[in-house]
């Protein structure tokens, strides 16, 4: 089958939904994010809400979306981990579609591109950064799904010579915006208004903003927007709420606020001067050599011209400009770098469309993968020992006490995960499923670790 044949997508977004499928559907709730967010879905699951609720009390920190749609599959298929995460796959597959396209329009006139456009949905879906939010039960996944969509419909538009295109391309842009403001509210247009403000800054096409088509699409995410607010402003706690929603949580994570303890969200992840290109090699494996090699690359192609020279610094206002800003805030985390990463997988497709250098960077990650695989075997091996061993030495140590059933089964609880000052009131009448990580030492599950592959993910 030919690499052009659109049969050739279709199969590889099927491969991709068996690698996302054993993140997303072959494990329990990970402790300590994933019971509070299953809560969140249940507390929507059965009445329509503004907002979420823990315990009985209003959850202000995250617009509702993924909390809707993870609550209408609970509904419908059981409060399990897999039914609260069946929306997650689409996320997924929303996203792989829209890098493809993103990369298509960047290498439109190249030779292979749909090819290349394809190898890039897939280098972007096996990010190590970019699995783990999309497995992860947060708001990240949908974040991400409608940066990408939102990052196509935009270069769309911005290269669009015809008006009914370029109209189609903005109105895609707006329409991922939308998703992502109601994944993890403004903070989520950060790389898309950097990466296009930089983009016509760089080109000097300021026309751009006067376009009719530009701003037509606007008006999806005003109204959605404005209707949801509204009726949070309605409730009894809605002035509250907002307050919580837009100044604490979004001004609050980027600069030092006066706020309470328990909404102080710039004290629990302080960040410090340039962690997120000190870290990017990491958020970039297991395809770094090949980030490496397209940065280089890409000293060149900005200074080619015509549109080759637009994709390349495209990519480039897609990729730096968001990390650079997270530099500067209160607060980080990787996950936080993740709609960055589109940015990079669009280099290194601009860089594979007509690399010299490429067997040699294919041959230095194929290494660098065989490398890390044997570390995670290591790993595993000695993690099991360890368990093992430490099993062991429990039931045959002299005068040890007996396990009970329940010490053995790893629980997860919402003790300690209710945000400071809601302590002591009622949990939660969900209670999730139990923990699926690998145990402790003895036996035990601890309750407030993450384990297994998605342990780096972070929720914020």
């Amino acid at each position: 089958m030919s690499a052009d044949n659109p049969r050739s997508l279709w199969l590889t977004a099927a491969a991709l939904a068996l690698l996302w499928c054993v993140g997303l559907f072959g494990r329990g709730y990970w402790t300590p994010d994933e019971p509070r967010e299953a809560a969140l879905a249940a507390s929507v699951s059965t009445q329509a809400l503004a907002l979420p609720q823990l315990g009985g009390v209003t959850f202000a920190e995250k617009p509702p979306l993924t909390y809707w749609l993870a609550g209408a599959s609970m509904a419908q298929f059981g409060r399990g981990a897999a039914a609260a995460r069946l929306p997650q796959l689409g996320y997924a597959l929303l996203a792989f579609f829209a890098v493809v396209a993103l990369a298509r329009a960047l290498l439109a006139g190249k030779a292979d591109a749909r090819a290349t456009a394809r190898a890039a949905g897939m280098l972007f879906a096996s990010g190590a950064l970019i699995y783990q939010v999309q497995i992860w039960l947060d708001t990240d996944a949908l974040l991400l799904a409608g940066v990408a969509l939102a990052l196509a419909g935009m270069y769309t538009g911005l290269a669009a010579t015809a008006r009914d295109r370029r109209l189609c391309g903005y109105l895609a842009m707006h329409a991922g915006l939308t998703l992502a403001f109601f994944g993890k509210n403004l903070a989520a247009w950060l790389v898309p208004v950097l990466a296009f403000l930089c983009f016509i800054a760089w080109e000097r096409r300021w026309r751009e903003l006067l376009r009719w088509e530009f701003w037509l699409g606007a008006l999806l995410p005003l109204a959605c927007i404005s209707s949801w607010v509204l009726s949070v402003a309605a409730r009894p706690d809605g002035a509250q709420a907002l307050r919580i929603l837009f100044w604490n949580n979004l001004v609050g994570r980027v600069l030092p606020v006066a706020a309470e303890a328990r909404y102080n969200y710039a004290g629990g992840h302080p960040n410090w001067p340039g962690r997120y290109f000190a870290e990017l090699p990491l958020y970039l494996l297991p395809w770094t050599a090949l980030a490496v090699y397209a940065l280089r690359a890409a000293w060149r192609g900005v200074r080619q011209s015509g549109a080759e020279r637009s994709a390349w610094r495209f990519a480039l206002c897609a990729a730096l400009p968001g990390l650079l800003l997270l530099s500067f805030a209160a607060t980080g985390r990787s996950i936080y770098a993740a709609p960055c990463m589109i940015g990079f997988v669009l280099l290194i497709a601009l860089w594979m469309a007509d690399a010299a250098s490429a067997p040699r960077a294919v041959a230095v990650t194929a290494g660098l993968i065989a490398l890390l695989a044997l570390l995670v075997l290591a790993l595993t091996v000695a993690l099991q020992w360890t368990v093992e061993r430490s099993t062991w030495l429990l039931r045959h140590a002299p005068g040890a006490p007996a396990i009970s059933p329940a010490a053995r089964g790893p629980h997860a609880s919402f003790r300690g995960l209710v945000p400071a000052g809601l302590a002591g009131r009622p949990e939660p009448v969900f209670r999730p499923e139990p923990h699926a990580g690998p145990p402790m030492a003895g036996g035990v599950a601890g309750a407030d670790r993450r384990s297994g592959p998605a342990a780096a993910v972070e929720s914020g």
